[in-house]
């Protein structure tokens, strides 16, 4: 979900306080970890069931980082991957579309004219086991009944997805995540033609291997044959630095050395994750850095409509790129 703001500014966080420089470099901040799964492995603010049945949270730490957030210019990003079960989101389907339209209708109380929209949704490939919410989410967003207010339907403003590749082949999979998106949203009346963001791209592998290496020139082209047929003109674009590549090897490693203390748990997975990314947030985060593409790839164009961007990336890089 996205809130819009005005104000142009740059924010960092350390040891919770919030910086403000003039010159912004993404539109979004990523909130996921504020509004987590169902239990409190999950979610830092809850706090309990009282005897009504109802959720106790202390949301109190969450507004102050949203206000200085806010203050800073950005846009609170909240919710993501919640289809890659168990990982981001612990509950089922329907605890998350009941999530989604109370989270909504709190936003638009205070921001009536936020833009809504779920970050991030699997577009199921054959090669995913994972099944897509996306369908269910149009759906219900389209002719669900919704959980607060009891009428049809529930804001839906924009839908996100990812796509990730690899060397040495043609890949497919974004014409085939976009026409799969594109479809379901136009085939119902309420969310035909609204925006479709890829909020994470990048090139994992090579051979069946995990790329760690030095930034080496790609070019990205965008094939998808409405993207050809129309104006389109790049308004943002952010990439995670080379040392994310490093990330993701030393966070499985940490994985795998606390796995064993974990294997008689339900999931020991991903409580064996959670625990790795406790212990291990601030090196994580240091390693993880955003930074923005200054200036603008200014793609080329042929013949036959197809965009060319030209762009240095390291093996393992998370790039975002909007057009509109």
């Amino acid at each position: 979900m996205s809130i819009p703001s005005p104000t142009s500014r740059l924010f960092s966080t350390s040891n919770n306080s919030i910086n403000c420089n003039k010159n912004r470099y993404a539109k979004y901040i990523n909130c996921v970890r504020l509004l987590g799964g169902i239990d409190r492995t999950k979610n830092n603010y809850f706090r309990g069931v009282d005897d009504r049945g109802e959720a106790v949270c202390d949301l109190s730490e969450a507004i102050a980082i949203l206000t200085g957030i806010r203050k800073c210019g950005f846009t609170p990003w909240i919710g993501t991957e919640r289809d890659l079960n168990p990982g981001q989101w612990t509950g089922t389907k329907e605890q998350w579309l009941k999530h989604y339209d109370y989270t909504v209708a709190a936003v638009r109380s205070v921001l009536p004219g936020a833009e809504i929209g779920p970050g991030n949704v699997v577009a199921t490939l054959k090669a995913h086991r994972q099944e897509s919410w996306a369908p269910a989410i149009i759906n219900h967003c389209a002719s669900g009944t919704n959980h607060v207010s009891g009428q049809t339907g529930s804001p839906l403003d924009f839908f996100g997805s990812f796509c990730y590749t690899t060397v040495g082949r043609t890949d497919k999979n974004f014409e085939y995540i976009f026409r799969f998106l594109r479809n379901r949203l136009d085939s119902r009346p309420e969310s035909s033609g609204i925006p479709i963001e890829i909020q994470e791209f990048g090139i994992l592998s090579e051979g069946g291997k995990r790329i760690i290496g030095e930034s080496v020139p790609v070019q990205l082209t965008l094939d998808q044959k409405s993207l050809a047929s129309k104006d389109w003109t790049l308004t943002r674009a952010n990439l995670i630095d080379g040392d994310h590549a490093e990330f993701i090897g030393k966070r499985d490693s940490d994985v795998k050395k606390t796995l064993s203390k974990y294997r008689d748990q339900r999931r020991p997975d991903a409580v064996a994750l959670r625990r790795a990314m406790a212990v291990n947030r601030n090196e994580y985060e240091l390693m993880s850095n955003l930074h923005s593409l200054d200036p603008l790839p200014k793609p080329t164009r042929d013949s036959s409509g197809q965009r060319h961007f030209d762009l240095t990336m390291d093996g393992h890089t998370v790039l975002l790129l909007r057009l509109e």
